[in-house]
């Protein structure tokens, strides 16, 4: 909550009582629990990015998203 403040999404301002806690790498993917691979996401942005498979840089001070789909480790595109 101190470093994010609430959802981490470019644009969003959605507080923290708003928001889950998303694994950048998942931990299906081998993405560990820790801060340093976490980042808070609203209900609607935690499912756009798994749904596009966005990914994020975790700084000591904030987190950065790449908007690039299919990059999350382990991301799987539909097929069309």
């Amino acid at each position: 909550i101190l470093r994010d403040g609430g959802c981490t999404f470019p644009g969003c301002d959605r507080p923290p009582g708003f928001c889950e806690v998303h694994h950048v790498r998942p931990w299906w993917a081998g993405g560990e629990t820790s801060l340093t691979n976490s980042a808070m996401l609203c209900g609607r942005h935690h499912q756009t990015v798994h749904r596009k498979g966005y990914t994020a840089e975790i700084q000591p001070d904030r987190v950065r998203w790449d908007l690039t789909p299919g990059l999350m480790p382990g991301h799987q595109t539909a097929a069309a």
